[in-house]
Formats: C-alpha cells, sequence, structure tokens
C-alpha cells in the first residue's frame, strides 16, 4: 500500500452553510427578531455590534468558517493575493475537495480516489432538520451572507469548478456507477432502516435499524470486518512472521504483522 496519505475535505455553499450554523449555534440568541430569517437580516444590518457580542469560542463558526478551517488567517479573509495563493496551494495538496451539494457524485469520486468498492461507501444520513426547520433564504439576503464570507465564497466557487471537471475526467462511466450507487444507497436505506421522531428539538429525525439480513449486515459491519474487506479488495495479504525479540516470559505472546500490497507500487 502507498505510504503516502490522501488528503480530503468537503465544501458547502457558504450561504446554506451560514444559515445552518447561525441556527445550529444559536447565534439568535444574540440578535433579535421574530424568524430566523428576520435575525439574519438585522445580524447584518449592524454586522460590527452583533459580532462583538458573539461569545468568542462561536467566532470561528459564523465568518469564513470553512476556509479557516483549511488554515487562512482571519486577517487574510479579504486579501485576495493570499485567498488565491491558498487556494491554489490546496488544489495541489488535496486528492480531492467534496461537495456538500453533490454528495453522492463527491463519493463516487471517492470510490476512485482510495480504490473502494462502492458499497463500502454508501452512508447512514442522520440528525437532518426537516425542511419546515430551515430558513428560505431570498437572493438579497444570499448575497449579503456571500459577501460576509467572502473567502469561503471563493474558495467554493474554485473547488465546485474543479468538481465538475472531476467529472468529465472520470470518464463516461460516471454516471453509470453514479446510478448503481444510488440503487445501493436507496435499497440500504429502505431495507435496512426507517426513520424514526427523536422529538422538538432543531435536528428532528433520527434512524433506526430494523432489518437484519446478510444484505443489511454487510453494511453493518464493524470497523474491523470492513477495514479488512477493504484491504481485501485493495490486494492487502496480512501474515504474521516470528517475531525477532520474542518476550522471555512463556506467559506473553507478541504477534508481528506486516502488510504487502500486491496492487500498489511507490
Amino acid at each position: 500500500m502507498r505510504r503516502d496519505p490522501v488528503y480530503i475535505s468537503i465544501l458547502r455553499e457558504p450561504a446554506l452553510q451560514f444559515e445552518s450554523s447561525f441556527i445550529f449555534f444559536y447565534f439568535g440568541q444574540f440578535v433579535p427578531g421574530r424568524t430566523h430569517f428576520r435575525q439574519m437580516q438585522e445580524f447584518f444590518r449592524k454586522t460590527k455590534f452583533y459580532m462583538s457580542r458573539i461569545t468568542y469560542d462561536k467566532l470561528p463558526y459564523i465568518h469564513n468558517s470553512q476556509f479557516f478551517d483549511l488554515g487562512l488567517d482571519k486577517k487574510d479573509f479579504r486579501n485576495t493575493g493570499i485567498v488565491t495563493t491558498k487556494i491554489r496551494k490546496l488544489d495541489k495538496e488535496m486528492d480531492l475537495i467534496l461537495i456538500n451539494e453533490y454528495y453522492d457524485e463527491s463519493l463516487v469520486l471517492l470510490s476512485k480516489v482510495l480504490c473502494w468498492d462502492l458499497r463500502d461507501l454508501v452512508y447512514l444520513p442522520i440528525n437532518r432538520r426537516k425542511k419546515v426547520k430551515r430558513s428560505v433564504l431570498d437572493s438579497n439576503l444570499k448575497q449579503h451572507i456571500r459577501n460576509w464570507n467572502w473567502a469561503d465564497s471563493q474558495l467554493y466557487d474554485y473547488f465546485l469548478k474543479r468538481f465538475k471537471e472531476r467529472i468529465v475526467e472520470y470518464g463516461d462511466s460516471f454516471k453509470d456507477d453514479l446510478a448503481t450507487f444510488k440503487m445501493l444507497q436507496s435499497n440500504f436505506i429502505k431495507d435496512c432502516f426507517q426513520e424514526v421522531e427523536k422529538g422538538k428539538d432543531q435536528h428532528d429525525t433520527n434512524i433506526q435499524h430494523v432489518a437484519s439480513n446478510s444484505r443489511c449486515n454487510y453494511f453493518m459491519n464493524t470497523s474491523k470486518l470492513m477495514n479488512s474487506r477493504i484491504e481485501e479488495s485493495m490486494g492487502i495479504v496480512r501474515f504474521e512472521r516470528p517475531d525477532p525479540n520474542p518476550p522471555k516470559s512463556k506467559w506473553k505472546k507478541r504477534k508481528v504483522t506486516m502488510e504487502i500490497s500486491t496492487k500498489w507500487t511507490d
């Protein structure tokens, strides 16, 4: 197996990310308004004032939070040269940037990067807000959010374009692979789980395991079994060799495990 790691990250459309963070981190407690929409409007009417009221530990989640997480200093949020340089540097360093709005498509691309079977990327959506709990953003508010999160907007727009280029680079099989993955995903949820009410909190839904059979259990294996399955598909052979320095006590045993890849070479 290659020793060099794979670097991936994920980005979300900045206006949607801001709306989600505004509600999840209860920023509305610092801003007056009868609805979250009104509170966000009010926030951008006197941004500097309301930012001064937000507790320090929550500040990173409301202003260019995605680029901040990827290493951009807050003093450079409006520095065009540094933002552009950092984006290009990330493009060279990252193996793949997933896009939240194209999550299934992202996982199909990721399957190629990791050389994983599509079945090993089937996922379980949890903690989803109901649509009635989401604030509908008009074009004016979206623009305010994007201007406020200018660095995040530059980052997202660049990697959204690169994401679409990666799909083209994937080749003609992408459409079929995506359809296959969506079928696996749909069958997994339909046959193995059901959605249940979680309460009146913002995150209203949860998923409950309701079936136990060979197909469902494939996706419910422990991480150890999943790792073994992935290693086998990648051609990794594990074997044990005699310990060159065995412990003196006959009651203690040690194992030395080696990994050999039959498919990867440096």
